[in-house]
Order: structure tokens, then sequence, then C-alpha cells
């Protein structure tokens, strides 16, 4: 968003009045759109991977029992041992990172079906469909650039991130404000929001709301806040989309 860092005043600074919507969105998809992994989320969440998947000819093996939280790799170098880090999604599949070299939060190759309770190949349904060094119709490994937290799906899953990449070093320094998609995202900076409501008399209107109100926005305005994320691909053609804009003004979505 172009407001500076200093506007944004977090979600929780919305329970202060809102807390009956506080307690609807934290528990929500959008406020869980990412989330860190715990013991807590694998026993309530997971169940535990029967046997090994093989991709590639190499053998992984998530392990979510109390105290892991952690993937395994087994192949000819011998076993690595990959820490989940977050967790993204969960209405259908789970998705978890883990950190790599260079500021790299990747996704790791095994995912977890909610619905069917199993764990699956994450990268089976990347197909690469354009010419290169492998076949094009073979599917991208889970450690390629498509699978980089920080270069694709980092937008739609944390609220107010710099991807702080540096080109010359080819290093991330990603921050984010919170997991997952909070009331600013939507609303806008709620610093200047929440000053004028401290001292507005309560049970008055507040004689101006200094926020972004998606009551007012006209329905290509929602529709447009919606696909900035639910538009299938996205990519970003200049930055700070702030609600409200037209959608092909900040975004595109490629062929």
């Amino acid at each position: 968003m172009s407001a500076d860092a200093q506007s944004f005043a977090g979600s929780q600074s919305c329970r202060e009045c809102h807390e009956r919507f506080y307690q609807l969105w934290s528990t929500s998809f959008h406020g869980l759109a990412m989330q860190p992994y715990s013991d807590a989320l694998a026993k309530e969440k997971l169940a535990p991977q029967k046997e090994d998947l093989v991709i590639d000819g190499i053998r992984y093996r998530a392990e979510v029992g109390e105290g892991q939280g952690w993937v395994l790799e087994t192949g000819p170098e011998g076993t690595k041992k990959f820490p989940i880090a977050h967790a993204l999604g969960g209405k259908n599949v789970f998705y978890f990172l883990t950190p790599l070299e260079k500021g790299r939060l990747q996704t790791l190759p095994v995912a977890y079906d909610v619905k069917k309770g199993e764990w699956l190949n994450m990268a089976a349904s990347g197909i690469r469909h354009f010419p290169g060094e492998r076949r094009p119709e073979e599917p991208f490994n889970w450690k390629e650039w498509p699978y980089t937290f920080n270069t694709a799906c980092y937008g739609c899953h944390v609220s107010q991130l710099s991807s702080n990449y540096d080109p010359q070093t080819d290093t991330y320094h990603t921050t984010w404000a919170e997991p997952g998609i909070n009331c600013e995202t939507c609303h806008g900076p709620s610093a200047a929001h929440n000053a004028i409501a401290r001292v507005t008399p309560k049970g008055q209107p507040l004689p101006d709301l200094k926020i972004i109100s998606t009551k007012t926005m006209t329905r290509d305005q929602r529709n447009d806040l919606c696909a900035s994320c639910h538009a299938k691909a996205t990519a970003p053609l200049i930055s700070n989309y702030t609600p409200g804009d037209r959608f092909f003004d900040h975004l595109r979505i490629p062929s």
C-alpha cells in the first residue's frame, strides 16, 4: 500500500470497538491465510503421513507429531530435514513453507488435502508449458522459482509485505506486518481512524471515518478488490495496490 508503515495500526487495534468482527475475522480463512506452524495446528488439522511420497525418485515424508514439524527428503545423497515454518491455506489444502538459502521461503513438496485427510505431491499439477532446458510438459521441481513464497504466493497470504529483494546478491529480506489477510488489507491503514474514534463520544457517528469503507464501494470496486487475490495468477504491474483502485491499473492476469 502507498501509506507509510506508521499509518498501519494492526488488526489488534480494531478489537477496541469491533470485538465481534475481530473474532469472526481472526478465525476465518482470510485471517488464517498463513499461520506459524505449531503442535496445536498439527494436532487439530493434520493426520500422520502413512507412506512416503516418491517424487522424481526422491522420498518425502512429513513428520508432524508432537515436538516434530519437518519434511524428510531421502535420496542418493542421504536424508535432509526441512523444518516447517508456516502453513498456508487450510480450506481445501494446507501448503507448508520452509526457509532456504538467501532468505527464500519455499513451498515444501508435500501438502495436505483437508477433505480427504491425505498427503499429496504439491508440485504435481505445476506443469511447465513453455520450451526450455527440460521437457515442456514436465512438472516444476519444488525448489524452483514458481514455488518461492517471496516471489509467487506472498501477496495474498500475509499483510503489508515488503519482499526487500536485492538483485545484486539475489537475496530476500522479506518482512510483513501480520500473517494472514488483516483488516487493513481491505480497509486501508487504520491509525488515523483509531485516533478519531477514541476522541468521539461513544455512540456518536465518526465525523470522518479516515478509513476505506467497502460499503461505499461500487460493485466494480469490490470485484477489483477481491480479484487482486482471487483472480488466478495475478501479476503486479506496479506496487501499492489500494482498495478502491482499478484492478488493471495495478495488476494483470498472465496469458
